[in-house]
């Protein structure tokens, strides 16, 4: 879920750059936008890779990032009570898998 949350986070900020981005969110600044997505793309495809060997890790991180662009075009046009909602499931799941390794 780290490495999804990563990819996720990578995909907003790629989009968040596009002229088909909605206007009711909140957008970033463009040089710090592509290199902190770049970063947190490659750290979550990293951590794909370390967790299920090379293929299998590359595979999954190909099919998470194509579910992450899909995801966050779909809340961003939707609506803005939409895609927080999404944010707040998001981060609700990655509170959880960090608790369960705190335990």
């Amino acid at each position: 879920m780290i490495a999804f949350y990563l990819i996720l986070i990578s995909a907003y900020l790629f989009y968040s750059r596009s002229k088909y981005f909605p206007q009711n969110l909140p957008k970033t600044s463009e040089t710090v936008a592509t290199w902190i997505a770049t970063v947190l793309l490659v750290t979550g495809t990293a951590l794909f890779v370390r967790s299920d060997d090379w293929a299998g890790g590359l595979i999954i991180a190909l099919a998470a990032c194509s579910l992450a662009m899909t995801l966050v075009q779909l809340f961003a046009v939707v609506g803005r009570i939409y895609f927080y909602g999404f944010t707040a499931i998001i981060h609700g799941l990655l509170f959880i898998e960090l608790l369960s390794y705190a335990s």
